[in-house]
């Protein structure tokens, strides 16, 4: 299986294949959750919580059968990757970071062997294997941020440089990515892992002041690999989905603050006009006491003349 280039690359370029040597043995590999069939070594302690009996997982050549019938044998090979970048927070939670990241590692060698056997095209194999691994690494260091002990030994153990590469991934994920959508037509597949990837959460050099430029990344990864998988809105797999998928406006669509501001305006109007409205009786009414009045003491003067001798 090849790899991508290391920290010699420049951190705005794309992959660049080398070649790598590949892991002999084909782990067990999940259908759900990322530890199904696997084991974490190490006892539970103070700070690592026990694991107890983890059922067996499905076996290589399943899975190789999976990603020969699947629309896109990348994204079905990329699968328990994505579904462990799911359960990252309650991986890192266990405790047992270096087992993890060794787990993760014997995944990332059974996805080249996969990619390899379903002959899927090396480039994009090795695009893949890059963006998983970063954002993998981001979502540990993301759970680590409060233990500095931890987070410094992830950072010093990343999968990314397990694999020989370097840690300006945030860079070079948006470089392919950029590179990808000059040519649709050819990446319409690894275009979907990244954008799996950013609606999983992958952040990159744009974190939290720069998500509205990942966001538009991610639209326009949609919009062109929605020209060429109509079902790219469906579900990761059977056991994983995207909780974060783009949220499309109809044509037209009134604000909930214009509604409110016509329904105060209308309102306001109503109580106007009903005031116009009583103020007026009420000044008609007045009139009408008043001459009633005027017209008492008339009617006694004439009642009194007529009365005297």
């Amino acid at each position: 299986m090849t790899s991508v280039a290391n920290s010699h690359t420049a951190p705005n370029q794309p992959p660049v294949a080398v070649r790598t040597k590949q892991k002999p043995g084909a782990p067990a590999s999940p259908t759900g959750a990322f530890l199904s069939g696997k084991n974490l070594q190490g006892r539970a302690g103070p700070r690592r919580r026990s694991l107890g009996a983890i059922p067996v997982g499905e076996d290589e050549q399943v899975r190789l059968d999976a990603v020969l019938r699947h629309r896109n044998p990348l994204l079905e090979a990329s699968r328990v990757l994505l579904r462990a970048l799911v359960d990252m927070p309650e991986l890192i939670r266990l405790g047992h970071d270096e087992a993890l990241r060794n787990l993760l590692i014997d995944e990332v060698n059974a996805f080249e062997r996969l990619c390899e056997r379903a002959n899927i095209r090396v480039e994009h194999a090795i695009g893949a294997r890059y963006g998983l691994c970063a954002a993998l690494d981001e979502a540990a260091m993301r759970e680590l941020a409060r233990d500095a002990i931890r987070s410094s030994d992830w950072a010093a153990n990343a999968l990314m440089i397990r694999i020989r590469e370097d840690n300006r991934s945030g860079a070079k994920v948006y470089a392919l990515a950029s590179h990808l959508l000059n040519d649709p037509d050819e990446h319409a597949a690894l275009m979907e892992v990244i954008y799996r990837l950013l609606c999983l959460g992958f952040e990159g050099q744009y974190g939290a002041n720069g998500r509205r430029q990942r966001d538009r990344y991610r639209e326009r990864l949609y919009q062109k690999i929605s020209r060429h998988a109509p079902s790219t809105q469906g579900d990761l797999s059977d056991s994983i989905s995207s909780t974060a998928t783009i949220q499309r406006r109809p044509p037209f669509e009134i604000p909930v603050w214009m509604s409110a501001a016509v329904i105060s305006a209308a309102l306001l109007g109503l109580y106007g006009y009903a005031h116009h409205v009583l103020d007026t009786m009420s000044q008609t009414v007045k009139q009408q006491i008043t001459e009633a009045a005027r017209a008492v003491p008339t009617a006694s003067s004439d009642l009194l003349r007529q009365s005297e001798p």
